[in-house]
């Protein structure tokens, strides 16, 4: 398959369909982009749960439970 265009130079590939639930606990660190901004702030699973769509985020996983999740700054 070959990509003529990749939208905000990003681009994940994953082959598979599977689709994964994960954990996120209330000790889970998640950090957001502050609004208007390129900073992270702390931020709650509510929080997130507003605003998490079109968004990417890196998360560090660990027994299928995130341990950490950080969003990722796209300007």
């Amino acid at each position: 398959m070959a990509i003529a265009y990749v939208p905000n130079d990003y681009f994940i590939a994953n082959e598979s369909t599977k689709t994964r639930k994960l954990t996120i606990t209330p000790a889970t660190p998640i950090s957001i982009v502050k609004e208007g901004t390129s900073k992270l702030s702390k931020a709650t699973a509510a929080q997130l749960k507003r605003s998490y769509e079109g968004k990417l985020y890196r998360l560090s996983i660990v027994n299928n439970k995130v341990v950490k999740l950080t969003e990722i700054y796209t300007p």
